[in-house]
Formats: C-alpha cells, structure tokens, sequence
C-alpha cells in the first residue's frame, strides 16, 4: 500500500505525481472511482499523476483516496489479449529504411516484430494510442529526426524500446511497418464505447502477419 506523503510529489499545482508503481497498482489507480474533482489521471510505464480540479489538494484527503484505491479488486479483466493482422511492408511504410538501420533483412525485421507478446505500458499521445513493450532490442531505433506529417490511421509503428498503432491520421515521429485491417484499425478508438480507448494498461498485444499480404 501507498502512503503519503513518502511516495508522491507535487505536479504543478493541482495534481500529484506517484512513482514506481506496479501495473496491478496503476491498474487500480484507473480505474477507481474518484470523486468529482478528480478531472484526469494519466499513467505512464511506471507512474501516474492525478489531477484535481483546484490546486493543492489536503494532502490528508489524498492519503485516504489513495488507501481506499489500493484497497479496491482490480476492476474488469486485466489480462486481456488482443490479436491484430498486419500488412507488413509496402511504400507507403518505412521497412526498407529500418531495415538498412538495423541491418537486418526486411523478413528478419517482420518476424521479430510479429514473434513477440507485448504488454499496453502506457497510453497517451493521442486518444487511444498505447504503447507497447517490450520490443526487440534488435529493432530499436531512435525516433526519426523529422517527423512525418501525415500517418495514417491504422499505421504499425516502431520507436526506442516501444511499438504502438496510430488510432487516426495524425503527424508522428515513429517508423512504421506496416497496417493494420480497416476493420480492426476502426475499434482502437470509438466514441460510443466507454471507455472509448480498446487498449488498456495491462493488455497484452500480438500481432499477425495479414496472410497474402506480402511485402510489395
């Protein structure tokens, strides 16, 4: 169990900032039922700020919302394994460029992207995208140098220690490998569902190479 105030620190003024948590604790923290004035909580792959809707919350308060999280089942399933088909390759991808960077073959670089079992560390950057761990070290690479300015929805992507799938167009700074089906890019982020977001902190993730769908 937590206690305050040892394990946290002030994030700005209305939130706090909780460190080296594990994923069954940060699991907790999010889904807890929080009073009203809890606006946000945010994870990453081992801390979680909270944020209030008024600054510099009784710490005396935080100590008991904390203990009654932490004391709380885990809600839902938390180890739910989801299974995406992918089109590895094509030109409209960055495999033969992280290829040439990692020096592996294009068929080295699928094979140990697919043959791994990832875990839903973190979510963030935009709604409904998480980031997956572990990758091979193999494959990691920095981020590009210049970001793209338009990936599209459904793009399978590499960066540092992570991989992750773009949930809508956005810019992004990561190299993608390849896509998702339309049908499965379409439920990483709905608005009618709730929560929205299909992948949650503690999901694993695997990752099929689409069949017939060779490199191009």
């Amino acid at each position: 169990m937590i206690r305050l105030p040892d394990s946290w620190e002030w994030f700005g003024d209305s939130a706090i900032l909780l460190r080296h948590l594990s994923k069954e604790e940060r699991i907790k923290l999010l889904t807890a039922k929080w009073p009203p004035g809890v606006i946000d909580i945010v994870s990453g792959p081992s801390d979680v700020v909270i944020q209030w809707n008024e600054p510099f919350v009784d710490p005396r308060m935080l100590d008991k919302l904390m203990d009654d999280a932490f004391s709380l089942p885990i809600a839902g399933d938390a180890n739910r394994l989801h299974q995406f088909h992918v089109r590895y390759g094509g030109a409209d991808t960055d495999l033969s460029l992280v290829s040439a960077a990692v020096g592996c073959k294009e068929e080295e670089v699928i094979q140990l992207h697919s043959e791994n079992e990832y875990e839903v560390v973190s979510t963030g950057f935009s709604p409904g995208f998480a980031y997956l761990s572990e990758l091979a070290k193999a494959l990691q690479l920095p981020r590009r140098s210049v970001p793209a300015l338009k990936v599209k929805k459904g793009a399978v992507a590499i960066a540092a220690g992570y991989t992750g799938i773009y949930p809508r167009q956005s810019a992004g700074g990561w190299w993608v490998i390849g896509y998702l089906r339309e049908d499965e890019a379409d439920q990483l982020w709905r608005w009618e569902k709730n929560p929205p977001e299909l992948l949650q902190i503690g999901d694993r993730v695997v990752f099929e190479r689409e069949k017939g769908g060779g490199l191009a």
